[in-house]
């Protein structure tokens, strides 16, 4: 008798099943058909993805080895090509650039390429600070910098005095040396004392500050 029961609840079950199949059989292809799609999809997009890091990570590091070599213009289309993408690879190369042009005392050019990192928009903070302190402490070091490249170069400075700034204490000392620049001896003494009174100032430019200070 039990037999006959469960011989009936199967054939009811498989009765059940061809139905739901034949109702939604097709809709359940699909839908396998989809996520395998999916999968793919993303497995390829992930392999794609780590590739092409992987190649602009070696692109970097090559212009990165031939900037000792080569002029800005050489290493130029392969960071062109690195623009082609938004990330740190993009504006690191241009780092890069800025610095081959310095190296070629083409001072403009480098100038030009640090204020393109700093006014590229949705730039993280310390790519943007990195920046300012490269046209900053380039403009310090020009013999004949015009007033308005100094005042610039003050002015970015001073956009960076929140002390979240990775670069804010180097920021802080070259405020001292702009000031030195421009013979403005009683400020440059107030800003130095404020840097080496600060219980957080790196240890060596405590040092160096209090040894310019006693020249002052």
């Amino acid at each position: 008798m039990n037999e006959i029961l469960r011989e009936i609840e199967e054939d009811l079950r498989r009765e059940q099943m061809n139905k739901i199949w034949k109702k939604y059989g097709q809709w359940l292809l699909w839908l396998i058909v989809l996520v395998i799609a999916s999968t793919i999809g993303i497995v390829w997009w992930q392999h794609e993805s780590q590739r092409q890091q992987e190649e602009r990570a070696q692109l970097f590091y090559q212009i990165q080895q031939s900037i000792t070599t080569n002029s800005a213009a050489d290493i130029e289309p392969a960071v062109a090509v690195l623009q082609e993408k938004e990330d740190g690879y993009a504006i690191l190369s241009k780092m890069v650039l800025a610095q081959s042009f310095e190296k070629q005392e083409k001072f403009d050019s480098a100038l030009d390429v640090y204020k393109n990192i700093i006014n590229t928009s949705n730039l993280h903070d310390p790519y943007r600070q990195l920046a300012v302190v490269r046209f900053s402490l380039l403009v310090l070091q020009l013999p004949n910098a015009e007033q308005s490249l100094i005042t610039e170069a003050v002015t970015l400075l001073n956009s960076t005095n929140s002390v979240e700034n990775v670069f804010y204490w180097t920021s802080r000392e070259l405020e001292v040396f702009y000031a030195l620049k421009q013979g403005q001896f009683v400020e440059a003494k107030q800003k130095i004392i404020a840097v080496v009174d600060s219980p957080n100032v790196p240890v060596g430019m405590r040092r160096r500050l209090t040894e310019l200070l006693k020249t002052l």
